[in-house]
């Protein structure tokens, strides 16, 4: 009996031992690395959004020759300023304006809209020369 209990003692022992020293299993260790890689892609996704919300800021102004953006959709025109003024010309043109506001965080575009008594907050990119603000597409006005 006792020659029994110490060769399960043993066995179970040496199983133990050899479990312990076999490292981390396979699964830990996948997850360490996709934690690790996470972080990182974190970081490196923190750095792109600052330069694609500073390229999406001097994107949104206007330029030399241009008056803001226009749409297809509808006959409103938008125009970005430098200092967060947001000109909206109605259909008629400068008959009908107002002012808003706007303001970019990240790729999240945030325009107090006055004639829609609203403030809109949509996704914005570049396409191009074209400016995609939520699922419309809007061109540079260039006076003819």
């Amino acid at each position: 009996m006792k020659r029994a209990v110490l060769i399960s003692g043993l066995v179970l022992m040496t199983s133990l031992l050899f479990h312990a020293c076999s490292g981390p299993s396979k699964e830990k260790v996948a997850v360490v690395s996709t934690d690790t890689l996470q972080a990182e892609e974190e970081v490196i996704s923190e750095e792109e959004l600052k330069i694609k919300e500073t390229e999406l800021r001097e994107f949104l102004i206007s330029t030399e020759g241009t008056y803001g953006w226009e749409t297809k959709t509808d006959k409103i025109s938008l125009d970005f300023f430098e200092d967060g003024r947001l000109h909206i010309q109605g259909p008629d043109g400068e008959a009908t304006m107002w002012e808003g506001s706007w303001k970019l965080k990240g790729d999240r575009l945030s325009m107090v809209r006055p004639d829609l008594k609203s403030t809109e907050t949509e996704s914005v990119s570049r396409d191009g020369d074209k400016l995609m603000i939520g699922a419309v597409e809007y061109t540079r006005y260039k006076a003819e």
